[in-house]
């Protein structure tokens, strides 16, 4: 009865369109943060340091809101929770575009942060239950995709409404429209009664749920390697791009335009993987592309020249980003009756190994070179293989084998 469920969900022709937009929409200001803090902090007359402060609050949220839907999605139903996330989304967008001082632009960026998560791990979630095993793959290549379009259409997009009516009508213009579209999306397109829900939950429902997820070798070794993986690929493109300028001596233009090619090369290489994860396994995938993806990400910072250097950029830039998308696959059905747990729990992991990578990158550039940063990501990445490779268990595959054989 379940797996009919599964293919009649599957078949509606807006499910995996709906989720896409939704995650479009709440990854499109994105890259607000980083082009805009200057213009916000002008705006009310603060340091762009203390501006830059709405970073650290917007990381702080997701961390938060990632633990906390390991809890919600024991109660509640999970298409509520991503509706949910969707409307925090639209209330941001109003916030920040009205938004008088600095502390309510703050304000802005929580719900921002909190939405984002919500979005994020429910979307997954859905696909985990309500997709056959031979179509997951791709319906997460298209999720992991679509991250990399909003930042290769919000990038200019932002810079251009910015030009023509300020930061507050990126707010109005571009993540409020989007926002609503993805909620009035999901919100029709999802069936009703996606993602159960109990009607008396107990504390120790809450905590069976992560225990089950902790005490499993397999599941507890994604979450570890997912730090260390985080660690190794999170800042790469920050310090890549401050390579090419003081060790090529690239302009700011050229190296947006490289920018915009790894985003291109992001998608390219999430929509393709996914469709061979069903062949080669996901653990497979996983730890081939990030182990290679370590090894470039030490060659490109002892590059002899801007060319190869380029070329290992867009080569490693294809090979993590197949490795993210296989990597989601490996644990969408890990601990399949904690499902949302688990997954709120790699996106905390996931953070924790950002904000590891930033400080790693900096401290090492400070006292000593790029150089060193390159082999200090490059090593943890191949930490991150050889977790993934000695400590998990390709859930899909072992499902697939036993239906074969029955």
């Amino acid at each position: 009865m379940e797996l009919e469920n599964s293919r009649q969900y599957a078949d509606r022709r807006m499910f995996i369109p709906s989720l896409a937009v939704a995650g479009f929409a709440v990854t499109i200001s994105a890259p607000m943060l980083s082009l805009l803090t200057v213009d916000i902090a002008a705006s009310f007359n603060v340091p762009v340091g203390i501006a830059s402060q709405l970073s650290t609050v917007n990381s702080t949220t997701e961390v938060i809101f990632a633990l906390l839907m390991g809890a919600f999605a024991v109660r509640f139903r999970h298409k509520s929770l991503l509706l949910i996330g969707m409307m925090l989304v639209v209330v941001s967008a109003l916030v920040g575009f009205f938004a008088p001082t600095l502390s309510i632009i703050q304000i802005a960026f929580i719900l921002e942060g909190g939405g984002t998560v919500m979005v994020n791990v429910m979307s997954l979630t859905l696909i985990g239950e309500y997709l056959p095993n031979q179509k997951k793959a791709k319906a997460v290549s298209y999720i992991f995709a679509i991250v990399s379009l909003a930042s290769l259409v919000g990038t200019p997009l932002i810079g251009v409404l910015t030009n023509y009516g300020g930061w507050r009508s990126v707010f109005m213009l571009l993540v409020l429209p989007i926002a609503v579209i993805g909620l009035v999306a999901s919100l029709f397109s999802l069936p009703a009664n996606m993602g159960k829900t109990k009607d008396a939950v107990h504390a120790k429902d809450y905590l069976k749920s992560f225990r089950q997820v902790l005490s499993n070798r397999s599941a507890a070794s994604c979450l570890i390697g997912s730090i260390f993986s985080a660690t190794g690929t999170a800042s790469f493109g920050l310090f890549a791009i401050a390579f090419y300028r003081e060790h090529f001596g690239a302009s700011l233009d050229f190296t947006v335009a490289v920018m915009l090619a790894v985003y291109v090369t992001f998608i390219i290489a999430s929509l393709s993987v996914g469709r061979v994860v069903n062949r080669f396994g996901a653990k497979t995938l996983t730890v081939g592309c990030i182990l290679i993806s370590g090894i470039l990400s030490v060659l490109f910072f002892f590059a002899p020249s801007l060319e190869v250097a380029l070329a290992l950029n867009f080569t490693q830039a294809g090979l993590w980003a197949a490795s993210g998308t296989a990597f989601n696959c490996l644990v969408l059905d890990q601990v399949p009756q904690s499902r949302g747990t688990m997954l709120s729990l790699r996106n905390v992991c996931g953070s924790i190994g950002a904000a590891i990578s930033a400080a790693l990158g900096g401290a090492l550039l400070i006292l000593f070179s790029y150089q060193a940063v390159g082999i200090a990501f490059g090593a943890v990445c191949v930490i991150a293989g050889i977790i993934y490779m000695f400590f998990t268990t390709d859930s899909t595959r072992c499902v697939n084998a036993t239906q074969i054989e029955s």
